[in-house]
């Protein structure tokens, strides 16, 4: 008859002598208190398991000779050993390392014990991990030795004291709630002497094997948060001991799978103006959650006033259909989720097709939209000074040495010599987005560029708004969409009138006032006209006509005149400047 009280076993039976080692639970008794009518088994707080790692190897396959000179931790090899075990046994270190170490990591004790040499490949045997190198090679086999060599008696003796002190792995990990950012887990302590534990370590890593939280916990409930949607994830859980060489391997991987959230649907602009008779592109971003979807499904629609539902976009079947094409394709992609942009491309714009259109996108997870103008186009634009390729690029802090690229008051989209030389290649790469910016000044051809699915990262190239290209890498990698930009910017250039040029002042003697007369421009609705006096800043004033007078000027003053052609499609670039000179009062 036995009874367990207070961890005590008695074990009742007539009289006799008995002398036993019993396992009991999670350890071993190391001793026992005898009597001849009972037996009485004192079970320590801190019982220990040292495990059989003989019995272990040869379990797993191992040779005798490498259980023999191996798996024995009360007895390391020696040094001439460790070269016949190096030899015999490298096919079998990956099942040794998981014996001695008996998931625990002693680790850290074996690296503050190390000795000897800088390459401590043999410390795998600590952790219980395959070798690092491939023995068979000439070099690797070398240090492997060496390491052995110098460390074996040290690793084997952090082995000992780790049995007695490392907890083993938690157990039965559970995921007992995930949601679209939350998760709540669970676990066991470890199966063999839980009174080892102090803490848990939890780990929460993507997919990618990419860090992405760590939390120390004293209970075996953890809820963690700012997880994203429609992710994966793989958990893991480290018991650690009161000190920091205390710990075990970590435990089973836990796959956590976040729920999904519907599309988010932004718009690329809220407005734009349209001509008639001109092609014109609508475009929407959908960020999708996660990376468990393929693309969204995609469908636009318009409606002409607020009080009237939103009608689908006739792509086939009615008369006008073939205006229509839409497009929706990858963007950009992010650890966590993925862009798609969805194009609405109107040829032959009429006035019918000014109205707000809606841009719906729709996963198993729910769907999103987001509406946008098309309106006609009758505002003209006027800058307040004439465009300055060099000194936008001084204002941006373009490099100096870059700073030939802009070229005056015009700006030379023909950048193939930025590209022939590898200095420019390597110096100048980067500056790119500002220079096109300034060259862009008010143009903004990024939904164009985004019909001929240029990626996000490339869009500074097509709207001016820097969107920073971080490597060189990635700068590189959007010269293979140049030809579209090109296509996109010469194709916003179509309908803008070209500079005008035969500047020339009619007036002979100017002193307060100068005509100055210049060619017609075809399609331009109206001129504008800059002048100033020695440097200071830009008077401007608009024309209908190729002619204009300038009054109010001061006497014996040099001029400058700049004169840009305009329509609703936006501005040309500037004109050659005229300098004059005017003469005292009369």
């Amino acid at each position: 008859m036995a009874n367990i009280r207070n961890n005590i076993i008695i074990i009742r039976h007539g009289h006799f002598c008995l002398s036993v080692l019993i396992r009991i639970l999670f350890g071993y008794l190391a001793a026992a208190m005898v009597f001849c009518d009972s037996l009485i088994f004192a079970l320590p707080a801190n019982s220990t398991h040292i495990p059989d790692t003989i019995q272990c190897c040869r379990s797993k396959g191992v040779s005798e000779l490498c259980v023999k000179k191996l798996c024995n931790v009360h007895k390391p090899p020696d040094e001439f050993e460790v070269f016949e075990v190096t030899n015999e046994c490298p096919q079998s270190l990956a099942d040794i390392a998981q014996c001695l170490a008996d998931e625990r990591d002693h680790m850290l004790c074996c690296k503050l014990q190390s000795k000897g040499v800088d390459d401590l490949t043999c410390l795998h045997l600590c952790n219980g991990s395959p070798a690092p190198n491939d023995l068979s090679r000439w070099e690797d086999y070398k240090s492997y030795v060496a390491c052995l060599s110098f460390n074996i008696r040290n690793m084997y003796e952090c082995f000992t004291t780790g049995y007695k002190q490392n907890p083993d792995p938690p157990v039965d990990l559970v995921v007992i709630h995930a949601g679209k950012r939350k998760a709540e887990i669970m676990w066991k302590p470890p199966i063999r002497m839980p009174h080892l534990v102090h803490q848990y370590r939890v780990t929460v890593r993507d997919l990618a094997g990419e860090l992405q939280s760590e939390r120390v916990v004293v209970e075996n409930l953890l809820k963690i948060e700012h997880l994203h949607p429609n992710t994966d994830y793989v958990v893991s859980v480290v018991a650690e001991g009161t000190n920091s060489a205390s710990v075990s391997l970590p435990s089973d991987i836990l796959r956590i799978t976040t729920d999904g959230l519907a599309p988010e649907v932004h718009v690329y602009k809220e407005e734009t103006e349209a001509i008639e008779g001109t092609t014109q592109t609508l475009v929407c971003k959908i960020n999708i959650h996660g990376k468990r979807l393929g693309k969204p499904l995609v469908t636009w629609f318009r409606r002409w006033n607020s009080a009237d539902r939103f009608e689908p976009i006739p792509l086939q079947g009615a008369h006008d259909a073939h205006r229509f094409q839409t497009d929706t394709f990858l963007s950009a992609e992010g650890p966590f989720g993925i862009s798609y942009a969805s194009t609405l491309t109107i040829a032959n714009i009429r006035s019918t097709d000014n109205a707000q259109y809606k841009c719906l996108a729709w996963t198993a997870h729910g769907e999103g939209f987001a509406e946008m103008r098309l309106r006609a186009s009758h505002t003209i634009h006027i800058p307040d000074s004439p465009p300055n390729v060099t000194e936008c690029c001084l204002r941006e802090k373009v490099e100096e040495k870059c700073l030939s690229t802009c070229r005056g008051r015009t700006v030379n989209l023909d950048l193939n010599s930025l590209f022939a030389f590898e200095y420019q290649m390597q110096h100048c790469a980067m500056e790119l987005p500002k220079m096109l910016r300034c060259g862009l000044g008010n143009s903004n051809h990024g939904a164009c560029c985004l019909k001929h699915r240029v990626p996000d990262h490339c869009l500074s190239l097509c709207d001016g708004q820097l969107h920073m290209l971080n490597t060189f890498e990635m700068y590189s990698s959007c010269m293979s969409y140049f030809g579209s930009v090109m296509d996109c910017y010469m194709e916003s250039k179509a309908s803008v009138p070209s500079p005008p040029d035969g500047l020339k002042l009619i007036s002979s003697n100017p002193t307060s006032s100068a005509i100055v007369q210049w060619n017609e421009v075809a399609g331009a609705k109206v001129y504008i006209v800059y002048y100033r006096q020695d440097h200071l800043r830009w008077d401007k004033i608009t024309s209908t006509t190729n002619v204009i007078a300038l009054n109010r000027l001061n006497y014996q003053s040099h001029y400058e005149v700049i004169v840009l052609a305009a329509n609703v499609a936006g501005h040309s670039d500037a004109s050659r400047s005229l300098f004059f000179d005017t003469y005292a009062e009369k």
